[in-house]
């Protein structure tokens, strides 16, 4: 396994090593998936034919929609909606879903949270976009421009929420050539997640990290069983490193 910066890198490693098959893992949301299409048409105008990508790009509209009984307002991801823009999530409220885009100083995350307290009470359908600096109303049209191309949609299944329809990723038809999944003729990989871990409830707000009974015990950043703490923006990662409370081992 070796690790690169990013997913152009595994291109370039690949165009270096034609002797060597060189499957990129691609994973995450409109953040990074960009640059792993990137990285699927570089690969293509070179005529490689030793890189390949394994897909588990994600994508945030569906999952809000999904999610939508779960909470009154989300915090949208300043970040993704750089990428998707500030109107993938306004076309949510006319199908009752709720929120403020925010960014990730605390003063930032403060004024969101502030807002939405706000809207909340005047209760009306809302929607606010609290990270202008960083998030247009388009996002950025180049790097979703690029993703349509070389991606389409389709059904994936997230840790605890189960399957969630036309909320992955995938390579478009014309790019098998660099599909792993394809190239290699993979079977359908399944996860299998430890009854004990709450990361489904976690997300949906039905409880939290320290209600989980792995939380601190079986499961830790070191040892992460489920994923809201592999990931150190994961909930349970950030309880988990802010935590006031004494977990008994």
């Amino acid at each position: 396994v070796l690790p690169v910066y990013t997913p152009t890198d595994a291109c370039k490693y690949a165009a270096e090593h034609p002797e060597e098959q060189v499957v990129f893992l691609a994973v995450g949301f409109e953040t990074t998936t960009p640059s792993a299409c990137m990285a699927v048409k570089m690969a293509a105008e070179q005529g490689l034919d030793n890189f390949s990508i394994l897909t588990a790009n994600k994508t945030m509209t569906n999952a809000y929609r999904a999610l939508k009984g779960s909470a009154d307002a989300f915090l949208y991801p300043g970040h993704v909606n750089a990428i998707t823009g500030a109107d993938s999530c306004a076309q949510l409220v006319d199908e009752g879903i709720y929120g403020v885009v925010a960014g990730f100083t605390a003063k930032e995350i403060m004024a969101a949270l502030a807002v939405t307290v706000v809207k909340l009470r005047e209760g009306k359908p809302f929607f606010k976009n609290c990270y202008p600096r960083v998030v247009t109303d388009e996002g950025s049209i180049p790097a979703k421009r690029m993703m349509q191309e070389i991606m389409e949609p389709c059904d994936s299944e997230w840790r605890g929420l189960g399957v969630i329809p036309q909320s992955g990723l995938r390579l478009r038809e014309e790019y098998a050539a660099y599909d792993a999944r394809i190239k290699y003729d993979l079977p359908e990989i399944k996860g299998k997640a430890n009854p004990a871990c709450r990361c489904g409830d976690v997300l949906q707000g039905k409880c939290t990290p320290a209600d989980c009974r792995v939380f601190g015990r079986g499961c830790t950043p070191l040892h992460p069983i489920g994923a809201c703490m592999v990931s150190n923006e994961g909930t349970c990662a950030a309880w988990y490193a802010y935590r006031k409370e004494t977990i008994n081992e």
